[in-house]
């Protein structure tokens, strides 16, 4: 039997808004334990393996990553620390910090500095302190090799929501009418990145089938080039500004081939004139919130024998995974309550991506992983602190985006143990090796729990771990990262939040609605009428929603 080159990763990392911290603690998690693996391999020599050291020696490699919104975020500072140097805490420091400096960042994010300037609001908060975080980010620093456990030609895709949409022409052509065709618009969309190695040029490959973009990480205009797409795939709809976006011509003409099986009959319908193809952007997650289906449909285009070997792991991370929801008859049929549904049903029905659904479904038993939120209290429905106000709650305080990111770094660390495992008979197949008797004693767990007849191997292993089995640590040479702990939930007085964000607010809602109707007679009438009546309902909702959290913790 050959022996696989190395075992692929394909990450997938969901939108999430503020609670992408959760996903930054699962990823900084994870890549702490691929090199705290590696170093140990390297202070091992192959005379030793084959005395029976315990410390395995196959290779894994991170090979695609997809991310829409916050995780594109995600996706995209991954790629930053791989191969710029200086960056190790750069996915903690940025998702923990955000813009906080002399100001915090909801009190950038409720600046009216950006509603000064006549005409119609660009989002309802202030997009500024993010693209100023961005700019921070995103500048050249000193190139690195990336780690080994990095694939040299890592693909990382961020989604994206196109309004101007493209245009697809759809033959139906016949005897009676020869030219008939149909146009369909296609809203979807995605930049897809590599890095430029000894063997690849930056820019489009001259291939035609070839749909991606290699990026020089020391030109300036590559690293602003990645930043406007990952602000992209992070707009908001309508809270953060939308992105004007543009692309090479060439990248647009290759998407039909990517999109449909076959290219007979449907054509591209495009400005012959027209280069680059510009449009207008928001959140990726508006559409594909989950792109596992083209993170796969990408892992199996580089690696066409992959499914077959089974040498492969799809990790999907979702802080919001979707929840099982009744879907029973409408009680009414007056129009408001049909307009309500049909918004529903479109928001739903945009989120059923056929094509992943059925690329997941041909994946072999532990091939597909997930990982979400999960506190002490496994039926707690998410125990993330910025999980209220649909994802927005961690932009009112750091201790929000902490307690997530310690979680994220806890749940991570039992998945790896425990969860990302394969039988022990498949390690030959799928690993390349059959574990020694030291490497099963320290690493291998039973599933079901103590199951020593049914053992399991961990795809990646976690160094910390003396006897996983027993669920023992080395914690006299890790310290406390050795077993983490469920983080204690954060202090909040929403009493001391409303007095110091009362007056932010109040003023932000008041010069939107200027904006809006830019008539200072319909501004008076709103402050008048239904300022108070507003900034009360707003201050119920931030109210309730963080205080029913601490009040659980409370009792």
């Amino acid at each position: 039997m050959k022996k696989p080159e190395a075992f692929k990763l394909c990450l997938t990392m969901a939108g999430a808004v503020s609670a992408g911290a959760y996903t930054a603690g699962v990823v900084d998690y994870l890549l702490e334990v691929l090199r705290s693996w590696e170093e140990m391999k390297n202070m091992q020599s192959e005379a030793t393996e084959d005395q029976g050291t315990d410390i395995p020696n196959h290779r894994v490699q991170i090979d695609v990553i997809s991310g829409a919104s916050a995780g594109g975020i995600t996706a995209s500072l991954m790629l930053l620390r791989s191969y710029l140097s200086d960056n190790e805490q750069l996915i903690k420091n940025t998702w923990l910090n955000l813009s906080d400096s002399d100001t915090d960042t909801l009190q950038q994010l409720l600046d009216t500095g950006d509603l000064s300037e006549k005409g119609l609001p660009n989002s309802l908060l202030n997009s500024c302190p993010i693209e100023n975080l961005a700019e921070s980010v995103f500048k050249p620093r000193a190139l690195q090799t990336a780690a080994p456990y990095i694939s040299s030609d890592i693909d990382v895709i961020l989604t994206t929501t196109n309004l101007r949409g493209l245009n697809f022409k759809v033959d139906f052509q016949g005897p009676a009418n020869p030219t008939a065709a149909h146009i369909i618009t296609h809203h979807g969309g995605f930049f897809r990145y590599r890095v430029t190695t000894d063997s690849s040029e930056r820019g489009l490959p001259s291939d035609k089938n070839k749909l991606w973009y290699t990026l020089d990480l020391s030109y300036a205009e590559d690293l602003q080039n990645l930043k406007e797409a990952t602000l992209s795939t992070a707009a908001f709809p309508v809270g953060l500004r939308s992105r004007k976006m543009q692309v090479p011509r060439t990248y647009i003409e290759r998407l039909p081939d990517h999109l449909f099986k076959s290219g007979d009959g449907i054509s591209l319908k495009l400005d012959e004139k027209e280069d680059p193809y510009r449009f207008t952007s928001i959140d990726g997650g508006l559409i594909n919130n989950e792109p596992y289906g083209i993170g796969l449909k990408t892992l199996k285009e580089k690696h066409p024998d992959i499914e077959k070997n089974d040498t492969y792991a799809v990790i999907m991370i979702d802080p919001f995974p979707q929840k099982e929801e009744a879907t029973e008859p409408l009680k009414n049929s007056h129009i408001f309550a049909v307009a309500k549904a049909m918004f529903k049903t479109l928001r739903n029905q945009v989120m059923f991506n056929q094509e992943g659904i059925l690329e997941a479904l041909k994946l072999k038993d532990r091939t597909r992983f997930l990982i979400a939120p999960a506190g002490e209290n496994k039926q707690e429905e998410n125990p993330l602190a910025s999980a209220p106000l649909n994802g927005f709650a961690g932009f009112i305080d750091r201790s929000f985006r902490k307690h997530d990111y310690e979680l994220g770094r806890k749940n991570c660390q039992d998945f790896l143990r425990y969860h990302l495992v394969i039988p022990l008979k498949d390690c030959e197949k799928r690993l390349g090796f059959h574990p020694s008797e030291a490497m099963i004693d320290r690493f291998a767990v039973g599933i079901p729990k103590g199951d020593r007849n049914n053992l399991y191997f961990p795809v990646i292993p976690d160094v910390m771990v003396k006897t996983a089995f027993t669920g023992k640590a080395y914690s006299e040479k890790y310290g406390e990262h050795a077993n983490l702990k469920y983080p204690e939930f954060p202090q909040f007085n929403a009493q001391l939040f409303l007095r110091k964000y009362r007056r932010p607010i109040k003023k932000r809602v008041l010069y939107l609605v200027h904006r809006s109707t830019n008539n200072w007679a319909l501004t008076a009438l709103y402050y008048i009428f239904f300022q108070r009546k507003t900034l009360r309902r707003l201050m119920h909702i931030i109210s309730e929603s963080t205080g029913k959290k601490q009040e659980e913790t409370d009792n």
